[in-house]
């Protein structure tokens, strides 16, 4: 997976830099795995603020991209203070759904590799396709590799 991970070679399409905060740790002081999984969230609604789109009016207009898969490689502690880069990469994506691609950085040290795959769907959470004149497919398309 660290491989997969990596963008084929490309340039991040957004890096998110965060500090790690205490109620992320667990008792022994390292960050819970858990947490991970939200900060790749966040890299995500700052990759769609980057490049001029806001998750709550892509929600407005009845689009949601729920994670339908995820998996991550844990290869290095991170603690409580630790200024991180989450690396994302727009690894795939159509009309109905987009695969994502992340690497978390602590310094110049790869701490995880990780990716996510989400579904387009409606607010009644049945599966859509995108129109191809919608704003986050016009966007998608910027970054899609393949």
């Amino acid at each position: 997976m660290t491989e997969g991970a990596s963008g084929d070679g490309r340039e991040p399409d957004h890096i998110e830099r965060l500090r790690v905060r205490f109620s992320d740790t667990d008792a022994g002081g390292i960050a819970h795995h858990s947490n991970f999984f939200r900060w790749l969230e966040e890299a995500r609604i700052g990759f769609l603020r980057e490049i001029g789109l806001s998750y709550r009016e892509i929600e407005k207009s009845g689009v949601h991209f729920p994670v339908t898969a995820c998996t991550a490689e844990f290869l290095r502690t991170i603690r409580s203070e630790d200024k991180i880069e989450i690396d994302l990469w727009v690894a795939r994506s159509n009309r109905v759904r987009m695969n994502v691609s992340y690497r978390v950085r602590l310094g110049s040290a790869v701490a995880a590799v990780a990716t996510t795959g989400h579904a387009f769907v409606s607010d009644a959470g049945e599966p859509i396709r995108l129109m191809r004149d919608s704003a986050l497919w016009q966007a998608l398309t910027e970054f899609n590799p393949g």
